[in-house]
């Protein structure tokens, strides 16, 4: 959870003070959604090439729902928190950000790069 709290926080940050949007949480709600549907198809892959078994979840219509109150649910529960992570991150010295901010880019790398290097060897591969 740590992870994307600090991501909700930066770019909370960014769209408020950068991009001077008057509800930067509904952007960096949809944002950490996006991560969150990201893992989920992760977990989903390694299950299954694990298992052999194919889930056709992606494809299915009624996922949209569950995506919906993901996004719903993060917005809320960010929303309530910012001032938390405000003071939790606000006042973090320069190395502290630099180390947290490595950490999500190779986290976010790992995922995405994920994502695109398997379906690139499964479409290569057949």
């Amino acid at each position: 959870m740590f992870i994307f709290d600090y991501l909700y926080y930066k770019i909370y940050t960014f769209y408020r003070n950068l991009l001077n949007e008057k509800d930067p949480d509904i952007a960096a709600s949809a944002i950490i959604t996006l991560i969150h549907i990201c893992n989920l198809i992760v977990f989903i892959t390694i299950y299954e090439d694990i298992s052999g078994i194919k889930l056709d979840v992606l494809s299915n219509k009624i996922y949209y729902i569950p995506v919906g109150l993901l996004y719903i649910g993060n917005f809320f529960f960010f929303r309530r928190r910012i001032k938390i992570f405000e003071e939790r991150w606000g006042n973090f010295d320069f190395a502290k950000k630099q180390l947290i901010s490595r950490i999500v880019v190779i986290y976010l790398v790992m995922i995405l790069g994920y994502i695109f290097l398997h379906g690139f060897i499964k479409e290569w591969i057949n």
